[in-house]
């Protein structure tokens, strides 16, 4: 079963209604508004900027998952995710 932000997310993809667009560059996603914040914190904001911060070292990421990955491969840290 499809919930219904999927299928709107599927429609809006083919339909283009909503549009979110960059400020800084091109960049444009029909997706949801995260993706063009992710966009943002990727590529337009300094890395001592970003949101994500390793605890054990100066990096800072755009993405938790991005975090995750650097905190797994470079610090030999294997993080659980607890779900409520």
């Amino acid at each position: 079963m499809v919930n219904a932000s999927t299928n709107y997310y599927r429609n809006n993809r083919n339909t283009k209604k909503v549009i979110h667009c960059c400020p800084h560059c091109d960049y444009t996603t029909t997706n949801a508004r995260i993706q063009l914040i992710n966009h943002i914190n990727a590529k337009h904001v300094e890395e001592k900027n970003r949101p994500y911060q390793c605890s054990h070292c100066d990096r800072r990421f755009a993405q938790k998952a991005h975090l995750s990955s650097h905190l797994q491969v470079v610090h030999n840290i294997c993080q659980r995710v607890l779900k409520v």
